[in-house]
Parts: C-alpha cells; structure tokens; sequence
C-alpha cells in the first residue's frame, strides 16, 4: 500500500501518529518556541510576516538531518521532521497546536508508511497504533485495520 509523503501531513490534520529512529537522538533537541532553535539551524519566513515559521538543520556532511515547521503561525512549531542520509524515516506533530507531540509516523525509504501512533486522548501516551507491515516486514494489504490496536503500543 503505497502512501506519499504529502499524506502525512494530511493525515496529521485528520487521523496519525509515529515514533522510534536512531534519528531520535542523533541531533539537536527540538522546541516549540520558534526563537530557541540556536546559529547551528538555518531559519525560513514562509509567508513573509517577519516570524521564523520554518527551521532545517544540516550534519556536518551537509545532509539534511531535520524539519520543524509552524503550520498554523502562532509562535510555536508544531510539526518534526527526522531524515537519515536525507530521507525521510519519520514525522512527530502536533496536531491540536498544545505543545505536544500526538501523532508518529514512520516511514519506509521516505515515502512509505509503515506505522503510525496517535494520542487521541492527548494524556502523552500514544493509544492508538497502526502497522502497516506484516510480522515478515512486507507492506500488508489495504490497511483493513486488521493491526490497528487501541490502549496499547508496540513498546516504543
């Protein structure tokens, strides 16, 4: 089952989550505070209003490495982006803009989705998990819910 990358953020806004990457601890904490991300992250104004509403930050080797993205302009980042040798393994959001994170998604070669977590209710847990990869890490069929789990995660 295929799924682009544009989904996800789509996908954020109606019904995701993700976690868990060597990514996760490879590169500098990330904030929600627009104005704490420090010289060593390269800053965007998207719209032109004057806020950094965009951050990317380079390895050494000049490889993108992450994303934070403030999609509804208040301040805050609400949207991660983890890559390893630029590509995409996974995207944590903040889908209800409280400065906490409650979807992953976990990418396969940057465009697949392999699984996502979601906080539905928003207590910092994930309780909503989804695989889309069989237990021999093949792609599943058309996401019939059949490893979709409420109340409990894969241990992450």
């Amino acid at each position: 089952m295929k799924h682009c990358v544009g989904i996800c953020t789509l996908l954020v806004l109606t019904f995701l989550p993700l976690a868990g990457s060597a990514a996760e601890d490879s590169f500098p904490e990330y904030h929600y505070e627009v104005e704490r991300y420090g010289e060593q992250w390269m800053k965007g104004d998207k719209n032109a209003d004057g806020t950094t509403d965009y951050v990317v930050y380079f390895t050494e080797d000049g490889l993108k490495a992450r994303e934070a993205v403030d999609y509804n302009k208040d301040g805050f980042m609400d949207d991660f982006y983890y890559y390893e040798n630029e590509v995409l393994v996974r995207e944590e959001v903040d889908t209800n803009y409280d400065q906490a994170i409650d979807l992953w998604v976990y990418l396969h070669r940057g465009v697949y989705i392999e699984r996502y977590k979601r906080d539905t209710d928003y207590d910092g847990k994930p309780d909503v998990v989804k695989n889309f990869r069989d237990e021999d890490g093949e792609q599943s069929g058309e996401g019939n819910g059949a490893n979709e789990r409420s109340g409990q995660t894969s241990g992450e």
